[in-house]
């Protein structure tokens, strides 16, 4: 869908090259340089270190190559499906065949192309938003379609009685908490959201409590792989929340390696450039 994300890849080690590339083409560098430094010379290190033809093409080849990520692109939606809304998302999932982005667990061949939860942002969608709305008249639709569903709990599988009761205490983006109980150790909380790895369920101690377990996350056995969370017996709060996946977590460590690395190379030149530089005396 979108192959210019594998030149994240190349990115690292382009950017070396680049580097050795801009270093090697500089006249002057060690290799030319002499290997005995005479005490009596004043002539200065920095003397070749300037940028050179071959440096600038190199960097302004780099910027027009990213130039056009640079420029925003926007198509104005379809009548049909009006302003930017949530009702018009929903919409426009439905015209363009894209209902629900699936990730690779999902069985295309059985992908529904509407959902209840669509059906409640459009049935907000009341009155429907003229094509000219104003920043807030869209602003307010959008308030109101998005406080049109309030759980996303699937519960035509919850029973609501002893068995199984389900009542959602706060909803977000990525992130809903709810009250559960009941009198068995073999019930599941089914949630109408596509299993994805950075998903975690936690026990709080009450409402507004601290977290005081995990619990674990199951992938339905169907067409959907929804997130199933089995209930542990008794009256709980669970929340259900996306974390970091254990590839962003990966990253954000090699990330803080890699600058921690440059920083100390950018120290120990330093202090080499200063060594250098140093003034050399002799004993008489």
């Amino acid at each position: 869908q979108f192959p210019w994300r594998w030149l994240m890849l190349a990115a690292l080690p382009l950017a070396v090259l680049s580097g050795s590339a801009a270093l090697l083409s500089k006249p002057g560098t060690v290799r030319d340089r002499p290997k005995q430094r005479d005490s009596d010379s004043t002539e200065d290190d920095d003397r070749n270190e300037t940028l050179n033809l071959s440096t600038v093409l190199l960097a302004a080849l780099l910027v027009l190559g990213s130039y056009a990520f640079l420029q925003v692109q926007t198509i104005p939606p379809t009548p049909q499906q009006g302003p930017v809304s949530y009702a018009g998302l929903m919409r426009f999932e439905q015209s363009s065949n894209e209902m629900t982005g699936a990730p690779k667990w999902v069985d295309l061949s059985q992908r529904p192309l509407w959902s209840d939860m669509a059906e409640l942002y459009t049935q907000a969608d009341n009155p429907p938003l003229a094509p000219d709305a104003t920043k807030a008249e869209i602003d307010a639709a959008i308030a109101r379609q998005a406080a049109a569903v309030t759980s996303k709990v699937d519960y035509t599988q919850m029973p609501q009685d002893e068995t199984l009761a389900v009542w959602s205490l706060a909803l977000g983006s990525e992130s809903e908490k709810l009250w559960v109980t009941t009198n068995r150790d073999d019930q599941k909380v089914v949630f109408n959201v596509a299993w994805f790895p950075g998903w975690r369920a936690y026990l709080l101690d009450g409402e507004d409590g601290p977290i005081v377990g995990e619990l674990p996350i199951e992938r339905e056995d169907g067409p959907l792989a929804r997130i199933v969370v089995p209930a542990p017996q008794g009256e709980h709060v669970i929340l259900l929340r996306f974390d970091d996946t254990p590839v962003r977590k990966a990253a954000f460590w090699i990330a803080l390696f890699g600058w921690l690395l440059l920083l100390a190379v950018l120290l120990a030149g330093l202090a080499f450039r200063v060594w250098r530089r140093a003034p050399v005396t002799s004993d008489q």
